[in-house]
Order: C-alpha cells, then sequence, then structure tokens
C-alpha cells in the first residue's frame, strides 16, 4: 500500500514538538508527531511530572507534568490534521526527489517537510561513575514521585536550576535535604539560588562525590 505523504513530520513529543504540531494544524498541515519515548512531553513528563516549573510563559508556577497536559489539551483540540506516533524511533531520513522519507524498525513516514524539535535528542541518566554504584537502590537520577522522600534524609548533588529547584521542593517534605555542588558557584538563576540560602537546606561546596558507602 502507498504511504501517506504528510505535509510536516515533526520529529520529537516533548513540549516544543508538541507545540509545533498544534500550530501546523492551525495553518491546516496534516502533520505527523513522532517521537522514541512512549509518552508525549519528554523530559518534563519522563523524568520529572511533579516538579514546579517557574520559567515558563504564562505561569507564575506550574508542574512539569500538568504543562504538558495542557499542550497535550491543545494538540486534542484541533484532532483532523495530526497523527501521533509514540514509541517509534526514526533511524534514518532521507530525501528522494522533493519528499522526506523517514524510516524507524516498524514504520516508514513520508513527508513534504520535516521539522526536529529533539531537543538534545533521546536522554540518559547521567551517573556518578562510582565503584559499586548499581547496587544501591536508593540512587535515583531523577524523581519520579516526591511521596518517595517523605521523611528520609535526602541528599541532592548538582548546582543547576534542577537541583536547587528539586532540594527547594523537597525540604518541607524530607527529614533533611543537603544540597552538595563541586563548586561554590551556581549555575541555577540568582533568585533560586538566593531563595536556597534563606531555606532550611544544608549547602555543601566544593565537594565531588568519591567513594559510596553503606552505613547501619
Amino acid at each position: 500500500m502507498k504511504n501517506k505523504v504528510y505535509d510536516c513530520l515533526v520529529i520529537g513529543a516533548g513540549p516544543v514538538g508538541l507545540y509545533t504540531a498544534f500550530y501546523c494544524d492551525l495553518r491546516k498541515l496534516n502533520t505527523i508527531l513522532v517521537d522514541s519515548l512512549e509518552i508525549p512531553g519528554g523530559q518534563m513528563s519522563n523524568q520529572y511530572p511533579e516538579k514546579i516549573v517557574y520559567d515558563l510563559p504564562g505561569f507564575l508556577e506550574i508542574t512539569a507534568g500538568e504543562f504538558i497536559t495542557k499542550l497535550e489539551e491543545q494538540v486534542a483540540s484541533l484532532p483532523e490534521l495530526i497523527d501521533i506516533k509514540m514509541n517509534n524511533k526514526i533511524t534514518q531520513l532521507d530525501k528522494e526527489d522533493d519528499l522526506f522519507i523517514a524510516r524507524s524498525d516498524s514504520s516508514t513516514i513520508v513527508a513534504k517537510s520535516v521539522i526536529l524539535a529533539m531537543g538534545n535528542g533521546s536522554f540518559v541518566p547521567i551517573k556518578l561513575e562510582l565503584e559499586n554504584e548499581e547496587d544501591y537502590t536508593n540512587i535515583n537520577y531523577f524523581v519520579q514521585k516526591t511521596s518517595d522522600y517523605v521523611g528520609k534524609d535526602v541528599v541532592v548533588l548538582g548546582g543547576g536550576d534542577s537541583a536547587i529547584d528539586w532540594a527547594m521542593m523537597l525540604e518541607p517534605l524530607a527529614k533533611s535535604v543537603t544540597l552538595v555542588h563541586r563548586r561554590d558557584q551556581f549555575r541555577a538563576k540568582l533568585s533560586s539560588v538566593e531563595k536556597l540560602k534563606q531555606s532550611k537546606v544544608n549547602i555543601i561546596t566544593s565537594f565531588i562525590p568519591k567513594e559510596l558507602k553503606e552505613i547501619g
């Protein structure tokens, strides 16, 4: 059977890809949105859906999951011209005459144009790369449920926005929160750093984890 020819193929169903598909629909472009993950939203829904985000236009604060839900509702409001294909990693992209041919293990997509909305691409959590790291079940590389940390002593490693935002979010829930960063300067927004210093989070700087030891 001959493949359907789309006006636009959007690769990547994160926040940018979702809005791009919606905008294509506004322009009455027959569009297909594809992503290698099982659910839309990129890192926002797959890694930190409960994280509060403070730097999105139009929102003083909103959780990442709620923001993605609003984008999905926006796309669903104009369903006639958008197809969504998740769990579909594009492995090859060619151009034949005036058409793009995108191939994955399970499908072939033909489109007149392609928009790449992949961000940094498929993501893999950054690990500590310490000996016996895989033996520890209480080392997490992203937060899925804040309830998992209630009443616990939590150590957050990092000095960027994500690390500081999580330390601030977990501080009211955990028994204690300690933020460890390899430098005494932070990469996070200045306003976030100021809030951190005014909080009850313990701040330890100029330290890098070298070894893992189980206590007790």
